[in-house]
């Protein structure tokens, strides 16, 4: 089949000294892009599970540095939510400015289509290809979304620290461990 790319804003959360310390948002959902394609709802789940711990690029630029790594995935309301913890890597500076100034302001997943079906839309009087499977490859910030809903994006970045999300890991651990 070929390969799928979806745009998707999202929020960012700056510490009191003015940094980037967070920035998450929805990195896909069903809704229809601007390409008419939209995700079937049975296959978000295994989109998040491939952008676990997944390095974030600028601009589906693979070979380049990472711009960070998502922390944390969820699907919820047709949506799949990631959070982003972002490099103090040398060289990603202008990039890390950027989403904090709003420029780049959304999440692009890359990958390839394995299975879709064409399909009638009643909502928009038109086929639509429905993406029923998919292999991640990456995700990416850039500053244009194709999804047309982007710019009703509700998802608040919740706060939380480095050190906050390892001691959960840790507790999550031991709970498994009972």
């Amino acid at each position: 089949m070929g390969l799928f790319e979806i745009l998707i804003p999202f929020q960012k959360e700056v510490s009191s000294e003015g940094k980037l310390r967070l920035f998450g948002g929805i990195a896909s959902s069903t809704s229809i892009d601007r390409d008419n394609e939209r995700m079937d709802k049975s296959v978000l789940t295994k989109i998040a599970k491939g952008l676990e711990n997944a390095t974030v690029f600028f601009n589906h630029n693979l070979k380049g540095l990472g711009v960070g790594k998502v922390a944390r995935t969820e699907v919820r309301d047709n949506q799949v939510y990631i959070d982003v913890l972002p490099t103090t890597a040398k060289g990603m500076e202008d990039v890390i400015i950027q989403i904090q100034e709003g420029i780049l302001k959304s999440f692009s997943i890359g990958g390839r289509i394995i299975k879709a079906e064409r399909v009638y839309d009643d909502s928009i009087k038109k086929d639509v290809n429905v993406i029923q499977d998919v292999e991640v490859y990456e995700v990416s910030v850039v500053g244009v979304p194709a999804n047309k809903d982007a710019s009703m994006l509700s998802y608040i970045v919740k706060s939380f620290e480095v050190d906050k999300m390892q001691d959960q890991d840790e507790a999550d651990k031991k709970e498994v461990k009972k």
